[in-house]
């Protein structure tokens, strides 16, 4: 089986990149737009690996949030004592706390529940985790550079 190879054109001899290009040119001669993008692209996306960790970082706190919002529907802060009388058998005709008894509604009666727990649960270990990983690579890369020792010099009296 052979292929053949297929050449593209650069996007400025394209037909829409013809028709962009005018508009494109003046608001970059008004503006000196490219200048702005090709400073601040590299500091948005950065090139070293380990920036990462801070991104995976924000993204599980997010869903951290995004999934104990969905938990706070159901969940009762009570330490109340009641009788459990719910679907999970083994526990049933139990004293527990009202806080427990709907943690276990959350897990066996909402659709879904058991799942968003979990992923509560994962997200805000790799959360804390991740955030650890962060600042240490950012505390003993000093943001890139190697941290300065202390500074030597002549000693001061104090009397």
């Amino acid at each position: 089986m052979t292929t053949t190879p297929t050449t593209s054109k650069p996007i400025q001899e394209t037909k829409t990149g013809k028709a962009a290009a005018g508009p494109v040119r003046w608001l970059d001669e008004r503006i000196g737009l490219a200048t702005l993008v090709k400073t601040f692209g590299r500091k948005v996306f950065p090139d070293h690996w380990s920036f990462l960790l801070g991104e995976m970082a924000l993204f599980s706190f997010i869903v951290l949030l995004l999934t104990g919002t969905f938990l706070t529907f159901w969940f009762v802060p009570s330490q109340g004592e009641i009788i459990y009388d719910g679907s999970y058998a083994p526990l049933r005709g139990l004293e527990m706390s009202e806080a427990y008894a709907s943690t276990l509604d959350i897990s066996f009666d909402v659709r879904g529940g058991l799942l968003m727990r979990q992923v509560h649960h994962w997200c805000g270990r790799c959360t804390t985790g991740r955030r650890c990983c962060s600042s240490r690579r950012s505390r003993s890369t000093c943001c890139g550079t190697s941290s300065p020792g202390p500074t030597a010099g002549p000693a001061r009296s104090t009397g």
